[in-house]
């Protein structure tokens, strides 16, 4: 019964995958930059990363990030494009 419950939710996931779209076409250079900046200035209004006296150089760093990624966002053309620079840590 165990493995039919298994076998049961792989399927009911591939189909899932297997109906998801590609998000629509946009102008990924842009929404990079925009969220980019909006995702700064929320860590840094909000995280208390910013205020830690124990990581002294937070805020220097959410600020490289922020550059890395409005960089990028120079050249982006896909969901890919966009979705990288924002949910992975650049590294300078």
């Amino acid at each position: 019964m165990r493995r039919l419950f298994v076998w049961a939710f792989v399927l009911a996931a591939a189909a899932g995958l297997a109906s998801a779209e590609e998000p629509k076409a946009r102008d990924w250079s842009k929404a990079l930059a925009e969220d980019a900046q909006a995702l700064h200035d929320d860590i840094a209004a909000n995280h208390p990363g910013v205020v830690n006296a124990l990581d002294p150089g937070f805020a220097a760093n959410n600020d490289r990030q922020l550059a890395i990624a409005l960089n990028r966002a120079k050249t982006a053309k896909t969901f890919g494009d966009y979705f990288y620079p924002l949910h992975v840590r650049l590294v300078v």
